[in-house]
């Protein structure tokens, strides 16, 4: 089925393979699956450091546009409070025409991610927040979602997840069904992008 072969793809790039997938045992299929392996964590480890990257840039712009928000609103209050002449109306008319600019939803989003990158990177209990809600908010999503759709416990829920999202990969519990396979598929990339970058912080901060 589709679902399998992208399931095998996904579990091969994110070293979880859980084994529980029949593979051929041809000669031919076994060379193509080692060069598949090499190249496939390559282009994951690509993938995961051009995301972060994209993501770290973003955020700073967008902090950027609100920083100069703030400045042009100051500039605005500044004006007003002065004496009415020519040369005030059209500084103040250009720096409200500048200030209407409205952040997009995505834009929002980025700078909410900002100003939470920078709550848990200068505040202890942000940084503490920021690394114990990171994995509990992975681990819980992959849980409750495949866990419901699967009718697995609570408890095998968080096993299947932790076991998944750490790409320890036991096979002991996998999705059956076509949903929680092909939710799967999606959920372990996604997590495997974030948990990096929670590893990482946790890394950068004990070395720096």
């Amino acid at each position: 089925e589709l679902v399998d072969v992208a399931l095998f793809t996904v579990y091969t790039v994110t070293s979880v393979g859980y084994g529980h997938i029949p593979i051929p045992d041809t000669a031919l299929f076994q060379l193509f699956t080692t060069f598949f392996i090499l190249f496939g964590l390559a282009v994951m480890a690509i993938m995961l450091a051009q995301g972060y990257q994209y993501l770290e840039i973003e955020a700073k712009s967008m902090r950027h546009r609100s920083d100069m928000a703030e400045v042009l609103k100051e500039g605005i209050r500044r004006l007003k409070n002065e004496p009415p002449s020519r040369k005030r109306d059209e500084a103040l008319a250009k720096l409200e025409e500048q200030g209407n600019t409205e952040l997009s939803l995505y834009g929002k989003m980025l700078l909410s991610l900002s100003k939470a990158v920078v709550f848990s990177t200068e505040n202890p209990w942000g940084d503490l927040l920021h690394r114990c809600g990171s994995l509990v908010l992975l681990a819980g999503s992959g849980a409750l979602i495949v866990g419901l759709i699967e009718g697995w416990t609570w408890y095998t829920s968080i096993y299947w997840s932790v076991v998944t999202m750490t790409t320890v990969g036991y096979g002991d519990v996998v999705p059956e069904t076509i949903a929680g396979r092909a939710i799967t598929t999606v959920w372990m990339p996604l997590n495997m992008f974030f948990l990096s970058i929670i590893f990482c912080s946790v890394g950068h901060y004990y070395l720096i």
